[in-house]
C-alpha cells in the first residue's frame, strides 16, 4: 500500500506536466497569430465623469470579432476585413453604441468615445443603469442568456463543462456543483445574493431546486467579493439569477414559453412566463411543469429515478425615478426518486421535497460620495424534505426548516458594504434523532477597490455571529450522549486581498484568502439515518471552526482574436471536516445498524471528524474567434491530501479537458463539444478506481425573429454522448450499480413575443 501511495503521485505528476505542456503551446499558437486586414483603435470614457471605462466589449459583425477595452479604456482590434462593418460597443451599467464604418485603410482611430449612464430605453424594456462595478477576479466565470448555451435542467449538468467545475450526485435528480474540489457548504449557492433555503447544502441527496428552465444567468464568484455572500466561500460562490423575479421594467405585455422533450428519460417540461405593465407597476406570472421517467445507460436502465416537479410564482414591481420595489411569491414543489444499492436500502429511495419563498426587494438610487445604491432585501422560507423507502408509503426521515433573513447593502464604484441576519428553525421526526434546533446568524461585510500606481488592490472583510441552541427534550437520542448536546456560539472572521496588474494584452492577479466555516448542527449533533445516502449519521458535538488560507494565482492574455486564461491555487485547511465511515462489509464486527430484516439493506455509521487538508489545483481555458467560428476549451485538475492519514482527499474529480467548436451563421448555431476525462486512481478511504472517458456532444439551435408580429421562436436540438459510451462518473455514489446516462435525443422551444 505504501509503494502505490508513493507512486501515484509521480503518475499524477507527470500527466500534470503533460497538460502544461499542452498549454505552452496553445499560449504560443494563439500569440503567434497575425492580424492580416484593417485595425481599428479607441478610448472609451464616461460622458460625465471623464473617467475610462475599462472591460467595455467592442464587437464588429460580419466579421465576429470581439475585444475588451483596458483599464485606461483603450482598445485595439487587428486583422478585420477592409468592408463596411457594424461596430457595437457595450458596458455594464452604460447604454450599446452601435457604429457604422468603412474600414478601407490598414488603420482607423474611431478617437475618444464617450458613454452616457442614464435611464435608456431598449427594445421596449427600460433598463436603469449603473456604472457602479468592482473589478471581478480573473476566475470568476459568467453564464448569461447570450451564451447559446442549451441548459439541463439541474445546475450541476449545465455547469459541469466548466472549468473548475464537476458533478456531484447520488441518482440523475439529486446532484450538485462542486468547485474545485469543494463540496457541501463549503461554497455558497445563492439566488440574488441570498441562500436558496433548501438543504442541499447538508447531504448530497438532498437536491438544488432550482430548474434550470427559469435561469436568467449564472455568475460563478471567486476572490474578494464572494465575501459579501458569505464566509465559507473559500471553493466560491454560485449566484443564480431566475427570470420569473425580473427587475426591467417594460410598456407592453411580454409572453414567453418554453417545452422541452428529452429520449434518455422520456421527460417532457413545459413553461410559461408573464409580464403586464400598468401605471408605474407590473405583474409577474410564471409556471413550471417537468416529469420524467427512469433513466437510461448504454448496459441498463437505472430504476427509481423518476422526477415529478411544479413551479409557481407571482410578484408585482413598482417602479419611480430612483427607486424600485419587488414583492414576490414561489411555490416548489419536487419528488424524485434515489436508486437502490447492494447496501443501504435495495429498493431504494424516495424524496419528496415542498418549499414556499416569500421575497421583497427594494432598491433605491443614491447621491451619497461614497455610495450610489440601496438594496434591502427580506425572505421567509419553509422547506419540507422527507425520505422514504421505495416500498413504503409513510416517511422514515423528516426535516422542516424556516428561515427569515434580511440584509441591508450599499454599493458605490469602489465600495460595498453591508449587514445580513438570519434565523433559521430546523426541525426532525420520523426515525431522525436530531435534536430541533434554532440559530441566529448575524453578518456585516466591506469590499473595497483603490489604484495604488499601476496596481488595482481589492480586500474584503466579514464578520459573523453564530449561536447554535438545540433542544434535547425534543427527540431521544440513539447514540449521543444528552451531556454533549449544548448550545454553541461561534465568532467567524473571513478576509480576502488581491492585486491585479493590466498591460496592453495581458491582465495578471495574485490573491490570498482566509476563510472560517462553522459547523452545521446536522456536523455536530445529527443522529439518524439517512435514507438517500446509504448512511446513519452520527454528529461530533467537538468540531471546532473550520479554517482554510488560501493563494490563487491568475493571468488572462489577449490576442487579436481570442484570449487565453490560467489560473492556479493552493488552499490549507489545520480543521478540514469529514465524514469517516466507522465500518465496511456486511459481516460480526462492522460499524452498521441494520435497517429492516433481510434483504431490506443495513446503513453504515459516519461520524465528522477534523483533519489537516490541502487542495491545489489549476484551470485553463482559451476563446479563439474567426469570421463564423469560435472555438474555445478548458482544462482543469485538483489534487487533494489528507496530511494526518498522508492519503488522498475522498471525493476528488479527475483531470478533465473540453473542446468547443462553433459555427454561428445568422440563425443557425451548430456546436461540436469534446470531453474527455482521465483516470482517477488517487483513491481515498473506501473509494474504488475510475476509468478515463471520452464524450461527443452535438448541439444546433435555429432562432428566427418575426418583426412584424414581434415574436422571437428558438428551436434546439442537441445529441449528448453521441457514441453511447459507457462512462462513470468519480464522483457519484452509485458508479458501482450503473453508469451514467447514455445517448440521450434532446428537442427544445422556446416563443417569446
Amino acid at each position: 500500500m505504501d509503494t502505490l501511495t508513493t507512486r501515484q503521485p509521480k503518475i499524477y505528476q507527470s500527466r500534470l506536466n503533460s497538460f502544461y505542456k499542452l498549454v505552452s503551446l496553445l499560449c504560443l499558437f494563439l500569440s503567434s497569430i497575425q492580424a492580416n486586414g484593417a485595425e481599428i483603435r479607441g478610448r472609451i470614457i464616461d460622458a460625465q465623469s471623464g473617467q475610462p471605462i475599462r472591460n467595455a466589449k467592442v464587437f464588429v459583425s460580419p466579421a465576429e470579432m470581439e475585444t475588451q477595452s483596458n483599464k485606461d479604456g483603450k482598445f485595439i482590434l487587428s486583422g478585420i476585413p477592409k468592408s463596411e462593418v457594424d461596430i457595437t460597443i457595450s458596458a455594464i451599467g452604460w447604454p450599446k453604441l452601435n457604429l457604422k464604418k468603412r474600414l478601407n485603410q490598414d488603420l482607423t482611430d474611431l478617437g475618444l468615445i464617450t458613454l452616457l449612464a442614464e435611464v435608456i430605453k431598449l427594445d421596449e424594456i427600460l433598463v436603469k443603469a449603473s456604472p457602479n462595478q468592482i473589478h471581478q477576479s480573473l476566475s470568476s466565470l459568467h453564464l448569461g442568456p447570450n451564451e447559446n448555451q442549451l441548459l439541463d435542467s439541474n445546475l450541476a449538468d449545465s455547469l459541469s463543462d466548466l472549468p473548475g467545475l464537476a458533478k456531484g450526485a447520488i441518482g440523475p435528480h439529486a446532484t450538485r456543483p462542486v468547485l474545485r474540489g469543494y463540496s457541501g457548504d463549503r461554497f455558497k449557492i445563492t439566488e440574488g445574493g441570498i441562500t436558496l433555503g433548501d438543504l442541499s447544502q447538508t447531504s448530497v441527496d438532498h437536491a438544488v431546486g432550482v430548474d434550470m428552465a427559469n435561469v436568467e444567468r449564472v455568475e460563478i464568484v471567486r476572490g474578494p467579493k464572494s465575501l459579501i455572500f458569505g464566509s465559507n466561500t473559500i471553493g466560491g460562490v454560485i449566484d443564480i439569477s431566475k427570470r420569473s423575479y425580473s427587475h426591467k421594467q417594460i410598456n407592453r405585455p411580454y409572453y414567453s414559453s418554453k417545452a422541452g422533450y428529452q429520449s434518455v428519460n422520456n421527460g417532457m417540461f413545459g413553461t410559461f412566463h408573464l409580464q403586464v405593465p400598468f401605471d408605474n407597476k407590473q405583474v409577474q406570472f410564471y409556471s413550471l411543469k417537468r416529469k420524467t421517467g427512469n433513466l437510461k445507460t448504454p448496459i441498463a436502465q437505472l430504476h427509481n429515478t423518476g422526477l415529478d416537479k411544479y413551479e409557481l410564482s407571482a410578484g408585482i414591481v413598482g417602479f419611480s425615478d430612483q427607486s424600485d420595489s419587488n414583492f414576490s411569491l414561489n411555490l416548489l414543489d419536487m419528488d424524485y426518486g434515489i436508486p437502490g444499492s447492494k447496501e443501504g436500502h435495495i429498493n431504494g429511495a424516495r424524496i419528496s421535497s415542498r418549499q414556499s419563498k416569500q421575497r421583497f426587494h427594494y432598491h433605491r438610487n443614491l447621491s451619497a460620495q461614497h455610495f450610489k445604491e440601496l438594496d434591502i432585501d427580506q425572505r421567509n422560507i419553509h422547506y419540507v424534505h422527507s425520505e422514504f423507502e421505495a416500498t413504503q408509503p409513510n416517511a422514515s426521515v423528516n426535516m422542516n426548516q424556516k428561515i427569515f433573513s434580511l440584509q441591508g447593502k450599499l454599493t458605490g464604484p469602489k465600495i460595498t458594504a453591508g449587514t445580513l441576519l438570519q434565523l433559521r428553525e430546523f426541525m426532525t421526526g420520523g426515525f431522525y434523532w436530531t435534536p430541533d434546533t434554532r440559530e441566529v446568524n448575524f453578518a456585516l461585510f466591506s469590499l473595497f477597490e483603490r489604484e495604488i500606481l499601476d496596481l488595482i488592490a481589492q480586500s474584503s472583510f466579514r464578520a459573523e455571529f453564530l449561536m447554535i441552541d438545540p433542544k434535547t427534550t425534543s427527540h431521544r437520542l440513539s447514540n449521543m450522549e444528552y451531556s454533549e448536546v449544548i448550545r454553541r456560539y461561534f465568532n467567524t472572521i473571513s478576509a480576502s486581498f488581491q492585486i491585479s496588474k493590466n498591460w496592453s494584452d495581458m491582465e495578471t492577479s495574485i490573491l490570498t484568502m482566509l476563510t472560517s466555516k462553522a459547523p452545521k448542527i446536522e456536523d455536530l449533533y445529527s443522529d439518524g439515518p439517512h435514507l438517500g445516502t446509504y448512511s446513519y449519521e452520527i454528529g461530533n458535538p467537538n468540531l471546532g471552526l473550520e479554517r482554510t488560507i488560501g493563494v490563487e494565482v491568475s493571468a488572462k492574455y489577449i490576442v487579436p482574436k481570442g484570449w487565453v486564461r490560467l489560473s492556479s491555487y493552493l488552499n490549507y485547511s489545520p480543521n478540514f471536516h469529514t465524514s469517516s465511515k466507522m465500518g465496511d462489509g456486511y459481516k460480526p464486527g462492522a460499524d452498521w445498524i441494520e435497517w429492516g430484516s433481510g434483504s431490506s439493506g443495513w446503513l453504515y455509521k459516519y461520524q465528522m471528524i477534523g483533519a489537516e487538508a490541502v487542495i491545489t489545483g489549476w484551470e485553463a481555458d482559451f476563446i479563439y474567434l474567426a469570421k463564423y467560428i469560435r472555438i474555445s476549451g478548458n482544462l482543469s485538475g485538483v489534487l487533494g491530501q489528507n496530511l494526518n492519514t498522508n492519503q488522498p482527499l475522498i471525493l476528488m474529480p479527475p483531470p478533465k479537458g473540453i473542446l468547443n467548436i462553433e459555427l454561428n451563421q445568422r440563425r443557425f448555431l451548430t456546436k461540436v463539444q469534446i470531453e474527455r476525462s482521465f483516470e482517477q486512481n488517487r483513491l481515498g478511504q473506501f473509494e474504488t478506481k475510475t476509468a478515463s472517458y471520452f464524450l461527443v456532444n452535438i448541439h444546433g439551435i435555429y432562432n428566427l425573429a418575426n418583426k412584424v408580429s414581434g415574436k422571437n421562436h428558438k428551436v434546439a436540438l442537441y445529441m449528448n454522448n453521441v457514441f453511447n459510451a459507457k462512462y462513470y462518473n468519480h464522483l457519484s455514489r452509485i458508479k458501482d450499480i450503473m453508469p451514467e446516462p447514455g445517448r440521450n435525443l434532446s428537442l427544445q422551444y422556446e416563443l417569446d413575443f
